[in-house]
């Protein structure tokens, strides 16, 4: 059996960082020797925090609950399962004393978890190893991924299971758990790849913390970018709404023209200083007001394509 594990404090978002590891189908887009990977088969299950804490071994999803246990997945959302395993019994004997109403304000005994499951497939290509398998992945957002290899749908490995553990640690920084034990079916698969074992499990760790950065960083200038197009977009509002305040016509004209160049300005077909230089010469020139007039009600101004041959026509 081969065996790698690592623990990292990182600067990064707890929910980004689950969501990076969470999307099998998008490894083939940034993880090192993965030449393809696809999903199916997605389903939720509703549990709630009691079954994990409870001995009850007949529960309908046992298998699943096994796993949650087996990871202490309670001790990352912070939950003492010896805790609600007692509240539990004490809830039993009815003793409503003020302690009892307290711990039952603070253990979230009926704590709701939504635990997805799906198939997630890999190719893998490194040197001589070409091989394809699906394991089955069982996610807890933000702060539980265990992926265990599916034996009926693998020719390599004997035995692989994985397991990412995502906490918060304090305002900016997050911990990652990274483990990975592994079996080939194969020893010439398993001695070429424990000379690398080190390298290669640090790589993918390092290869997701590099996307989850990488994501982050495109949001965020996104986000600016949204922040700044909002500002502009008033500004020239700001400057529609004044300039038709005294336009020398009737006040129902007014209104039409200012509800024109703002849907000028959301389809966003011309630069602001074309738009001010527009407005200018709709100001000057009683035929083109009569045609924005005409076509006020033929012309849809959210429809780009129209606008465009309609501005380029005047």
């Amino acid at each position: 059996m081969l065996y790698y594990n690592t623990n990292k404090i990182v600067n990064l978002n707890l929910k980004s960082f689950f969501n990076v590891v969470y999307n099998v189908k998008n490894y083939k887009n940034f993880l090192p020797w993965c030449v393809d990977s696809w999903e199916q088969h997605h389903e939720i299950i509703k549990l709630k925090s009691q079954n994990i804490a409870s001995n009850d071994k007949h529960h309908s999803h046992q298998n699943d609950l096994n796993y949650l246990k087996k990871y202490d997945y309670l001790s990352l959302i912070k939950i003492d399962a010896s805790q609600v395993e007692s509240h539990l019994k004490h809830k039993k004997l009815n003793n409503k004393n003020n302690n009892e109403i307290h711990n039952e304000k603070i253990i979230p005994e009926e704590h709701d978890i939504h635990l997805k499951k799906y198939k997630g497939g890999i190719k893998v290509g490194f040197d001589f190893l070409d091989f394809s398998y699906v394991s089955q992945v069982r996610c807890i957002s933000p702060n539980l991924i265990i992926s265990t290899v599916d034996k009926d749908q693998t020719t390599v490995f004997e035995h692989l299971e994985s397991v990412w553990k995502l906490k918060q640690v304090n305002t900016n920084n997050i911990e990652i758990q990274y483990n990975i034990e592994f079996k080939y079916k194969s020893k010439i698969y398993s001695n070429f790849t424990s000379l690398f074992l080190n390298f290669l499990g640090e790589n993918i760790v390092t290869s997701f913390i590099k996307q989850c950065e990488k994501e982050e960083n495109l949001l965020a200038l996104h986000k600016d970018k949204s922040n700044k197009t909002i500002k502009e977009v008033a500004n020239i509002d700001n400057y529609i709404n004044s300039t038709f305040l005294n336009f020398k016509s009737n006040n129902n004209d007014n209104d039409k023209f200012v509800a024109i160049f703002k849907n000028i300005v959301i389809v966003k077909v011309i630069e602001e200083n074309e738009l001010i230089k527009l407005i200018s010469k709709v100001k000057e020139s009683y035929i083109i007001q009569q045609k924005f007039l005409i076509y006020k009600d033929i012309i849809d101004w959210k429809d780009s394509y129209q606008v465009k041959k309609f501005l380029n026509d005047l």
